[in-house]
């Protein structure tokens, strides 16, 4: 069996090959139905010869260690992942593999014997702590090697928590070599603990069964409950889990912070900072007493997330002391892995995921959303009261399934609300809400699945500011929008447009007086308009609402713009759902938040949105 020329492009003579083959083949592995089988002895040393005699020069010009992992990258691209090719993809991961480790690539020889343990019958966590040792022959820099360590420890925590300690000690044996290496104390230590955490943690693997079986039987036996919680969160890092067994601990200690701890995450509304700072103390109090260290090291972890939680509310010597609490406890360099498995509020967990399935995102914050279900923006809205978020924007819209709704929530001192009803219901309600403070700061109308028109008015609760006027008109027909405004010398806060079930367009507002500048866009095709108003924004102003109904012609209403200072915004429009959220996640990094959102479906079902974001300058 030979290698085409064409069919791998990049090549090097294959240093661990045998290495690996070897290595595989003793461990008398079976075959995984979905991994596949080394070539055979014949058959590698063929490879091999091929290898050598097609890509020597190529072999030959990777001097560098830049350039080594440039091929080796290069090779894993060219790896084509079908039967056909295993022997030849096998040949490519296998030199890349050793390009790597020559090129002391620590993530990519790492990623690559991944790939190999992925692909093919081998012993794929035993291949990536061979590949740790060969790494550690590389260069004698001090940075190198002790990156190298922090990697082996990393994949040691990976090994306990996949139960495989065997191999979790292969890891600390290099972390070892190296704190040897490096006449590191600091890593030694760490050898020494992994060590002894790794006899601990095999008593405690023995007595799991049984107290797996026990708690079939007992659900509250004292004994079992603390075997099963310490495996849990020890082993798998698994809070969610191991919480609400530790609370029934035989450990008097920790069953009284799991407890306390327990209550909060199972409560209805989020904890207050003083409470997150409590259960937070005490977590970091029991770490420090802890000889295992594993158990320490997430008693920390659990400290350091009440405290990340707490920190920001609080004031004075608590808000330092939680800040100092968190630096030490590393949450923060875990938290991206971790938070899954940690949730502090299980109502918020499950936020996260609705949030998720609806194309949006939820932080402390603010959350957004563009594409609910409105009987599920209505009660989503409700829980999202009791975590301080208050909707700004809340825009029903036609699809053939029924409304969606593209929504809006901030946290800030005010509180809000949602009201669904008819025309009349509306004002009535709005009547009735302005004398207890609440004035509307939204209102979108959308007829519901039977054709009738409802209207969802968002208020606020917030004192009118001085000569300050606040009206709300709704059911406007296409080309009177501008009639209400211009009446009483007001101009559109906000404006929804959409499209009845008789096909003509209507527009819902709240206008505002004072008013510093506006102009409105209208007609022309969706993508047209939508263009047009993201350079405005770019050019001349902000955009502070756009209003969004397509007909079957693709023709489109949007609205107002209005100047503002001391701003930055960002625009995007008709990207998909799941751009947009991307798009999103990096916005919030960068410390904007939500200011607009829009969104229409026209008859052949084509999404059709426009968002805007800001943040201060």
């Amino acid at each position: 069996m030979l290698i085409s020329q064409s069919g791998i492009r990049w090549m090097k003579p294959v240093r661990l090959l045998s290495v690996l083959l070897v290595f595989a083949l003793s461990r008398g592995l079976c075959l995984s139905a979905d991994r596949s089988p080394l070539p055979s002895v014949a058959d590698l040393k063929q490879l091999q010869a091929s290898v050598k005699d097609v890509f020597k020069a190529d072999i030959a010009g990777a001097k560098s260690r830049a350039q080594q992992s440039a091929l080796a990258e290069r090779m894993v691209e060219n790896v084509q992942n079908d039967v056909a090719s295993a022997g030849s993809d096998y040949a490519l991961l296998t030199q890349a593999h050793a390009m790597a480790v020559k090129a002391s690539n620590t993530e990519l020889s790492l990623k690559v014997a991944r790939l190999i343990g992925q692909r093919f019958d081998v012993d794929e966590p035993m291949l990536i702590v061979q590949t740790l040792k060969d790494l550690a022959k590389g260069p004698t820099d001090k940075e190198y090697h002790q990156t190298l360590a922090e990697k082996a420890l990393s994949v040691a925590t990976e090994q306990i928590a996949a139960e495989r300690f065997d191999t979790a000690k292969e890891c600390y044996e290099a972390v070892s070599s190296i704190g040897l290496k490096l006449k590191s104390a600091d890593l030694s230590k760490k050898a020494v603990a992994g060590r002894t955490d790794l006899i601990e943690l095999k008593k405690l693997s023995d007595k799991l069964p049984t107290a797996r079986q026990t708690l079939e039987d007992k659900t509250d036996d004292p004994a079992a409950n603390d075997v099963v919680g310490r495996f849990e969160i020890i082993v798998k890092g698994d809070w969610n889990t191991g919480l609400p067994l530790l609370a029934k601990s035989s450990d008097t200690a920790i069953k009284q912070a799991a407890e306390q701890d327990l209550k909060l995450v199972d409560a209805e509304a989020p904890a207050s900072p003083e409470e997150a700072d409590v259960i937070s103390q005490r977590w970091w109090e029991l770490s420090q007493k802890q000889t295992l260290s594993r158990l320490k090291q997430q008693l920390k972890l659990r400290a350091g997330q009440w405290a990340e939680y707490a920190a920001p509310d609080l004031k004075g010597f608590s808000k330092t002391k939680a800040e100092q609490r968190l630096s030490e406890s590393e949450w923060t360099a875990t938290n991206g892995s971790a938070n899954r498995l940690m949730s502090l509020n299980r109502m918020e967990a499950e936020l996260e995921g609705r949030f998720a399935n609806i194309h949006g995102m939820i932080t402390k914050d603010f959350a957004i959303c563009q594409a609910a279900k409105l009987d599920e923006a209505l009660a989503i809205s409700k829980l999202l009261s009791l975590r301080k978020l208050r909707p700004i924007r809340f825009r029903p819209y036609w699809t053939a399934e029924g409304p969606l709704v593209a929504a809006i929530w901030h946290r800030d001192e005010f509180s809000g609300e949602l009201f669904d009803g008819s025309e009349y219901e509306v004002y009535e309600h709005d009547k009735a809400m302005r004398a207890e403070g609440w004035l509307p700061c939204d209102v979108a109308g959308y007829p519901d699945k039977q054709g009738v028109t409802r209207f969802v008015l968002t208020s606020v609760r917030r004192p009118l500011k001085e000569k300050e006027e606040i009206v709300v008109q709704i059911g406007w027909l296409d080309g009177t929008q501008a009639k209400p405004a211009n009446e009483r010398g007001m101009w559109f806060a906000t404006i929804h447009t959409w499209i009845h079930t008789d096909g003509k367009r209507y527009s819902d507002m709240v206008l505002n007086k004072p008013v510093s500048a506006g102009g409105v866009q209208g007609g022309s095709t969706a993508e047209w308009t939508l263009k047009n108003i993201a350079e405005y924004s770019k050019g001349k102003g902000l955009v502070g609402d756009v209003g969004m109904s397509v007909n079957e012609s693709g023709r489109h209403y949007a609205t107002w713009t209005e100047l503002r200072e001391g701003v930055t915004e960002s625009v995007g429009f008709d990207k998909t759902h799941e751009e947009t959220v991307a798009e999103w996640q990096k916005l919030a990094a960068d410390g904007f938040r939500p200011a607009m959102i829009a969104a229409a479906h026209d008859k052949k079902g084509k999404y059709y949105s426009f968002w805007t974001w800001r943040k201060k300058k």
